[in-house]
């Protein structure tokens, strides 16, 4: 597991969208069972604006941003 990284930030949401990598599993992705291009699964989180907020991490590894919102949409 690697450290959060910060991907993006929705300022009228006010909200930033953090992900961390770890290596391949066997059961890959948790939406379409694969892994990206170079072996690595992602967990994606939130953070909301606040004073004393922690990013709330989302259950499972995704290969893509794009996978992980087709999971939870």
């Amino acid at each position: 597991m690697s450290a959060a990284v910060q991907i993006a930030r929705d300022p009228f949401g006010r909200l930033t969208l953090f992900r961390r990598i770890f290596p391949a599993r066997p059961d890959g992705c948790a939406n379409c069972g694969g892994t990206n291009a170079r072996g690595k699964l992602f967990q994606y989180g939130v953070q909301h604006d606040g004073i004393s907020s922690r990013i709330e991490w989302r259950g499972g590894l995704y290969c893509s941003k794009a996978c992980q919102d087709s999971y939870w949409t």
